[in-house]
């Protein structure tokens, strides 16, 4: 199964999946808990990025 194939409304168990499917440095569980959307590249927060954001220049 690809974790990064998911409506972001459905969701409706804890997100456990380290990956980063939108390329915004911080992975799916981290956004998961800030409340930010794990496939929307412009959506994060900067402080919880593991790695410098590939997506910046597309927000």
């Amino acid at each position: 199964m690809d974790d990064c194939s998911y409506l972001t409304a459905s969701i409706s168990e804890t997100v456990t999946s380290t990956s980063d499917c939108d390329g915004d440095g911080v992975p799916n569980n981290v956004e998961a808990t800030d409340g930010t959307d794990g496939q929307d590249p412009c959506s994060f927060v900067l402080a919880s990025a593991s790695v410098a954001p590939n997506a910046l220049e597309r927000c």
